[in-house]
């Protein structure tokens, strides 16, 4: 029986996590907000704790299927024909930005700010003179 107040036992934790687990599989473009107003009150718990448990069910999803990157891209080319054959635009896209994010296709993305030509950033030193922040009156 589900308690209502207090830490989640592991039997608790496990059983919510193979739930999630469930869910995700049957709805593949489920977005963190749809996990939310999903188990939210059905778990009694907040947000923050349905995330851990849909971190912990995209693992367990991870190793129960244990494909190779080769067998993932493929069953990704699959399912974005099967999108693109069926759906509109926008879940077009949507499923190929979740497909993409979920099996690591994506080139992990490096940002650095630096100036023209990759030079350091130049800094101009900034002199405040207070005479004129107050109106000349001291």
């Amino acid at each position: 029986m589900p308690r209502n107040h207090g830490k989640s036992t592991n039997e608790e934790m496990e059983r919510r996590i193979e739930l999630v687990a469930a869910y995700i599989m049957a709805h593949p473009l489920c977005t963190r907000f749809d996990l939310h107003k999903q188990f939210v009150k059905v778990f009694k718990v907040p947000w923050r704790q349905i995330d851990e448990y849909s971190t912990r069910a995209r693992k367990l999803l991870s190793k129960r299927v244990a494909m190779s990157r080769s067998e993932a891209a493929e069953l990704c080319k699959e399912i974005l024909l099967n999108c693109v054959k069926h759906h509109n635009p926008m879940i077009r896209m949507r499923a190929e930005e979740r497909l993409a994010k979920i099996f690591g296709v994506d080139a992990p993305a490096r940002v650095e700010v630096g100036g023209i030509d990759g030079q350091p950033l130049q800094f101009v030193p900034l002199t405040v003179d207070p005479k004129k922040i107050t109106g000349g009156q001291s």
